[in-house]
């Protein structure tokens, strides 16, 4: 009830040359991550269903940004949002000795997490849409222009 339709989502306005296992694991971890207080102190499983659209901005972010760091975005609109928003590295000495200790698989973990810019830009994307073709030409050159400059 609540990937598919953010895969759906990510996958329309990221346009990944194809959809991986990884990306389907990141949008898992991310509706893991998304039950609020309320939910984990009452056990239940998955977000309660009033927060479905807020849910399915949060796990079509996921998978954005997990398609970006895969490479295999072609909408370079997101590839620009998600590389300029990433976090920044710890350079702490004790992350740095964790880092090492780390096995490579453990180094490339799929966490589900995504930058706050990028669920903005879910978020406009999904609560607004054009109310013309025309207007959604319009928005999508300057949205290019943008990116371009």
């Amino acid at each position: 009830m609540y990937v598919f339709p953010a895969i759906g989502l990510g996958a329309v306005l990221c346009k990944p040359e194809w959809i991986t296992d990884t990306m389907i694991y990141a949008v898992a971890k991310a509706l893991a991550n998304s039950r609020n207080k309320e939910e984990k102190e009452g056990d239940e499983l998955y977000p309660r269903i009033e927060r479905i659209r807020e849910v399915s901005a949060q796990l079509a972010a996921a998978f954005i940004s997990q398609a970006v760091s895969e490479g295999l975005v072609t909408d370079k609109h997101w590839v620009n949002i998600v590389n300029a928003n990433r976090p920044k590295e710890k350079t702490c000495n004790n992350d740095v000795q964790q880092q090492k200790q780390q096995k490579p698989s453990d180094a490339n973990a799929i966490d589900g997490k995504f930058s706050k810019r990028v669920l903005g830009e879910v978020r406009t994307l999904m609560w607004h849409p054009a109310a013309t073709v025309e207007q959604y030409i319009v928005e999508s050159i300057t949205n290019i222009n943008a990116d371009e400059m």
